[in-house]
């Protein structure tokens, strides 16, 4: 699969919609598959730059989208915007 991903401080968030996200993980349950999950904030990112070994298992994982005002607007600063928030 050809993904797309944004780096916010380190942590790589894909670039989908909740429709995206949606389709992706209905398709990974369709084929009873398994698929990591994160749903990170501000806070989840700022855990990381603390606890540097949560990035691995983090950007390790399917699925990462922004659940955070916050994360949407840096990275429209960082000039690479994420599509949009997905609680």
């Amino acid at each position: 699969m050809n993904r797309e991903r944004i780096d916010v401080c380190g942590v790589l968030f894909d670039c989908v919609t909740k429709k995206e996200a949606l389709a992706r993980l209905e398709t990974a349950l369709d084929g009873a598959g398994q698929i990591a999950l994160v749903t990170a904030n501000p806070e989840i990112v700022l855990n990381c730059e603390r606890e540097p070994e949560m990035y691995a298992l983090i950007n390790a994982c399917e699925l990462v989208v922004a659940d955070g005002m916050g994360v949407i607007r840096a990275a429209k600063i960082l000039h690479t915007p994420l599509p949009e928030r997905i609680p």
